[in-house]
């Protein structure tokens, strides 16, 4: 059958919609009864009660827990939850600064140690060799004394979920491919720090608490940047 366009013209949304309610991890872990109710003519299937023992597992973990490399209920490394068996897919709600926050808090930063942060950078990109990512190219640039600057920001890394320390990893990467140019040209990679808090959305204390943290570590990754330029001499 062929659908015509103007069907969709037709289609008027419905006034009164009962959202389905599906068990979800938290929920299937407190009452595993939930897990038990099957048709009754599956009941005594072994083959079907097999499968869905495997696929229950795949459902509420994201990942069979009994593969090897996976955290399942320990806390990984990188945001200090649990993925349940996940790999990188967990539910972890994650806070960090915006971009215009991050050059913001980059640009005064930078400014108050006497560079101009206004003039049109350099048209100089990089690939971060990250999947599904654009290029990365200069923010911010003082042209009297030659210094560009730029962030990586969360989903610049690739890593919408878990691993918030590949945004350090891939700035490290930047530099490095920055440095590549051989250019007068000093340029500053920073990296948009993030904060994982667990499963829930933050209270406004818990954001108030990691936004200062967020900022209090980008604003030291500036610093540390403007002593290095004083130690060379590219600033005073």
């Amino acid at each position: 059958m062929k659908i015509r366009d103007d069907y969709l013209l037709n289609l008027k949304p419905l006034k009164k919609y009962d959202i389905p309610k599906y068990p979800i991890f938290d929920l299937a872990r407190d009452n595993p009864e939930l897990l038990k109710k099957l048709p009754s003519r599956w009941q005594k299937n072994a083959k079907v009660i097999g499968c869905l023992g495997i696929v229950g597992m795949l459902t509420l973990t994201g990942c069979p827990p009994f593969f090897p490399g996976f955290h399942g209920n320990n806390k990984c490394p990188d945001c200090g939850f649990s993925h349940n068996g996940g790999s990188g897919g967990a539910p972890i709600y994650i806070i960090y600064l915006t971009e215009q926050e991050a050059l913001t808090l980059i640009q005064s930063k930078a400014e108050a140690a006497g560079l101009d942060m206004s003039a049109e950078p350099p048209d100089y990109t990089v690939s971060l060799n990250v999947w599904n990512q654009d290029d990365l190219g200069l923010k911010l640039y003082d042209e009297s004394k030659d210094v560009a600057l730029t962030i990586v920001n969360m989903y610049e890394s690739g890593s919408h979920w878990c691993n918030v320390n590949m945004n350090k990893t891939t700035a490290d990467n930047a530099k490095k491919e920055f440095a590549k140019f051989e250019t007068g040209t000093t340029i500053g990679v920073f990296y948009n720090p993030a904060k994982p808090i667990g499963y829930n959305d933050p209270d406004e204390k818990t954001l108030e608490d990691a936004n200062k943290s967020l900022s209090q570590n980008l604003s030291k990754q500036v610093q540390d940047f403007i002593i290095w330029m004083q130690s060379q001499g590219i600033i005073q």
